[in-house]
């Protein structure tokens, strides 16, 4: 119920209420579990959330950092939820323009996906995506553009079991989304689109018809 009170005060931008009432939850949690808890964890990567929104990055990464280390000794190297604290703090790192950090985070967490749920899954794919924008970040475009297609197909491999049962605004989206990481790229005079990429592009606009 805590939880739940300081995201709707989160999602209102109202911070201070919401990291209020998530340290008396990680309280609660410490009490309740101990601080080698998952549990305990996740209130720590949850208050870290709120502090990321509100900009307060060192405050952010020691939680984020914390519940890792807590979620790799309790769960082990290879467990979703540790793939998720590595993400979030790949996320982080991403906001203040250290990409080659966050990439090392984005990286961990990809191949922790990889072995949990296969290279068919969306939380790999995600991995993906994550890894080819922090090479954006840094303007290497020809480092990004294998994890942008591999992105690609993952998703359109996974496209082609639910695009039917999308709605038409779901529809666009979708391809608005896959369409703006190759618009990225082409707008850029360093490095043209390769032909792998304007074909990609091409197999999404005949696929979506």
């Amino acid at each position: 119920l805590i939880s739940n009170l300081a995201t709707a005060y989160q999602q209102a931008g109202d911070y201070e209420k919401a990291i209020t009432l998530l340290v008396k939850a990680i309280t609660i949690y410490k009490d309740k579990f101990g601080e080698a808890h998952p549990e305990y964890a996740l209130s720590l990567r949850n208050l870290a959330a709120i502090y990321e929104d509100a900009h307060l990055y060192a405050n952010a990464e020691k939680l984020y950092l914390n519940a890792a280390g807590i979620y790799q000794k309790a769960l082990g190297d290879h467990h979703p939820e540790y793939a998720v604290t590595l993400n979030n703090l790949g996320n982080l790192y991403y906001q203040q323009a250290q990409f080659a950090r966050a990439r090392e985070f984005y990286l961990r967490a990809k191949e922790i996906n990889q072995k949990a749920f296969g290279v068919n899954h969306l939380f790999y794919a995600s991995g993906l995506l994550n890894t080819g924008l922090s090479y954006l970040g840094e303007k290497q475009y020809r480092e990004a553009e294998p994890f942008l297609l591999a992105y690609q197909e993952v998703e359109k491999q996974n496209l082609k079991n639910t695009f039917t049962f999308l709605s038409e605004n779901e529809k666009g989206k979708y391809i608005a989304r896959n369409f703006s990481l190759l618009n990225l790229v082409h707008s850029c005079q360093v490095y043209p689109v390769s032909a792998a990429m304007r074909k990609e592009g091409l197999n999404f606009q005949l696929f979506s018809k």
